[in-house]
């Protein structure tokens, strides 16, 4: 059995209520057995929400109790450093929930320091362990489309980006909040990308900055320094299936409560196959896919992912997929997929995005 704290498990606001403790018990294997928060009136309560046996003020007591085998890092982004170097420095497994950093600079530091500490550790990229991500990916690298040639991905990243931003977003407008929607929803995009046919080896972009927006609800009209819409076209390299291809992503922020959706196509030397939500409302990380294939000779048709590649959709369906790996990495006591390593590089890809956007010149990661 495997004994997780959490860090940042507030049971009434934050992500790890929602995602990650609901993950944690599905997936089999582990015990919950500590939460942190910052203050003593939510440590207490997440604990007694959860059943955890400990709670702890601040990530700094729970990273060293002996009772802790896997750290999971779901705070604020700006403190995702603090909280993983600390638990880095105590031998701990551990998890973190995407972004791995605010600047790539940073996740490439901390994936070196987690080699050093000898440690299994991942990202909470959901895209990675999709059933539609993991059943396309297999589909390419068996040949169905044959030398992948081009790929495309346009998407919304509602409610992040556009003219207006919902108040509890207000915070995200600043960058070093490494929040908003070129951090979480184009690294999302990038991630499962990497999943499908490999990393960006060279990105031209624009991004616009929509500013000021108005707070909905208030008409308030606040200064923002992020991406409202981004577009960016590259090529793909590192090995992958989609080595030397093409490759164009648009994620367009908006004034939605929730996405509008996206449409990811491979096209290869013998069809083209294609993804989008099943559900409106869903992002191309937790969303279920709904996979078609048009060969170059017959009639297109839609692919079921078989049943084998497990259930996939909602905010905890595919973290349950990713704790399961985590467990099987410290098990087997190999990497896990995604880990450190996975978002330095994603995270290199969108600072080379913001470089290319600034000199308007082609950049490498």
């Amino acid at each position: 059995m495997i004994r997780v704290g959490v860090v940042g498990a507030n049971p009434a606001a934050g992500w790890a209520g929602t995602a990650h403790v609901p993950a944690i018990m599905a997936a089999g294997g582990y015990e919950l057995t500590a939460v942190a928060t910052t203050r003593e009136e939510s440590a207490r309560a997440a604990a007694d929400a959860y059943g955890a046996r400990r709670w702890f003020v601040g990530a700094a007591g729970l990273v060293e109790h002996s009772e802790v085998d896997l750290v999971v890092v779901a705070v604020r982004a700006a403190s995702h450093v603090e909280a993983t170097m600390a638990a880095l420095r105590a031998g701990k497994h551990v998890l973190v929930e995407w972004p791995l950093a605010v600047t790539a600079d940073d996740a490439a530091g901390i994936a070196a320091v987690a080699d050093e500490a000898g440690v299994v550790h991942a990202v909470a990229a959901q895209a990675w362990h999709s059933p539609g991500a993991r059943f396309v990916a297999d589909l390419v690298a068996e040949g169905r489309v044959g030398a992948v040639e081009a790929v495309s991905f346009v998407g919304s990243g509602d409610p992040h980006g556009g003219s207006r931003v919902a108040p509890f977003l207000t915070g995200s407008l600043e960058p070093d909040a490494g929040n908003n929607l070129l951090t979480i929803m184009g690294g999302h995009t990038l991630i499962a990308l990497e999943r499908l046919v490999g990393g960006f080896t060279e990105v031209s972009a624009v991004v616009s900055r929509p500013s000021p927006v108005t707070v909905v609800g208030t008409g308030e009209r606040l200064a923002s320094g992020v991406a409202g819409h981004l577009a960016f076209v590259g090529r793909f390299g590192n090995g992958g299936v989609g080595n030397g291809a093409v490759g164009s992503v648009a994620v367009h922020g908006g004034n939605r409560a929730a996405p509008a959706g996206f449409d990811l196509r491979i096209t290869g030397t013998e069809g083209v196959l294609t993804a989008t939500p099943r559900e409106p409302g869903e992002y191309i990380n937790w969303a279920d896919w709904r996979v078609r294939w048009a060969p170059v000779e017959g009639e297109p048709r839609d692919l079921e992912v078989p049943e084998s590649y497990g259930a996939g959709a909602g905010v905890s369906a595919n973290l349950t997929h990713l704790y399961r790996e985590v467990a099987a990495a410290i098990t087997e006591g190999r990497p896990a997929a995604p880990n450190f390593h996975t978002a330095a590089r994603v995270q290199g890809v969108l600072a080379a995005v913001e470089r290319s956007e600034r000199t308007g010149s082609r950049q490498v990661p």
